[in-house]
């Protein structure tokens, strides 16, 4: 564990020496002005955050930049490990297993910050200039939103819908480093996120709602529980996605290790 925390330590500090991270978030909140710009709205969503908010993530063809801008930090990070010689000396100074727990944690953490870092700072500007516009009349008591736009901090439904879509961003984004690890080239792991959504948006019509990256993604579970259970259900189908792409990608690093490719 100690070992884990240390190389999670580094990779930080690699991630943040590098300007990459802020700039992600930047082009993250400019991407969002040119999405409310660039596409129509109904007189119902224009001016609330919580109206702009549920078309950005939920109905906006462009809602793939924002997860791909959310993954870019780490999105070649495999490949320049490769190139550094950057994974031969994590392995060499602990294991194979603590680069491969370290790099999901982190490429995890990296893309759920700049989606949710980028996204909040939206929301908060917009909830002040324009307010907050939770729609009460769309939120049936017992769902996911109900306790929480009820409650004395509607702000509150911003913040978790924020939370559920950065955190099936950060899934894609583990989902393409695995992805980038078994093709080559730069260009190819940095898109490598959009390949991924795609695949998962086509597989989520042949598999049961609750288990749909995309009804967590927008808060429309089909757990028929109120917040707190959702938001627990929805971290655990998250989990299982990030355990099985944590599966295909040592699997990978371990055949690189074993057949001496790294």
């Amino acid at each position: 564990m100690k070992k884990i925390i240390g190389n999670l330590r580094s990779e930080c500090i690699r991630l943040f020496s590098k300007s990459t991270f802020i700039i992600c978030i930047v082009l993250y909140i400019f991407a969002i002005i040119a999405i409310l710009i660039t596409e129509p709205f109904s007189d119902g969503l224009k001016y609330s955050c919580d109206g702009m908010l549920t078309y950005i993530v939920g109905l906006s063809n462009f809602q793939r930049v924002l997860i791909l801008l959310a993954s870019l930090p780490m999105a070649t990070s495999f490949c320049d490990d490769i190139a550094d010689k950057y994974m031969d000396l994590i392995i060499l100074r602990s294991s194979t297993h603590t680069y491969i727990v370290s790099k999901i944690i982190i490429c995890f953490l990296s893309s759920f910050a700049v989606s949710f870092i980028g996204m909040m700072i939206y929301s908060v500007y917009c909830s002040i200039t324009n307010g907050v516009g939770i729609q009460l009349f769309n939120i049936k008591e017992g769902t996911v939103y109900y306790d929480c736009a009820n409650s004395s901090f509607p702000f509150l439904v911003i913040i978790i819908k924020v939370f559920f879509f950065s955190m099936v961003s950060a899934v894609y984004a583990v989902w393409g480093m695995t992805f980038s690890s078994y093709v080559k080239g730069r260009f190819a792991a940095m898109v490598s996120t959009i390949f991924v959504n795609t695949i998962f948006e086509v597989v989520g019509r042949c598999i049961p709602k609750a288990l749909r990256l995309y009804s967590i993604q927008i808060g429309n579970s089909a757990y028929g529980m109120g917040t707190a259970g959702t938001i627990v259900m929805s971290i655990m189908v998250c989990l299982g996605y990030i355990f099985i792409a944590s599966l295909l990608f040592a699997y990978n690093v371990r055949r690189r290790v074993r057949n001496e490719v790294i």
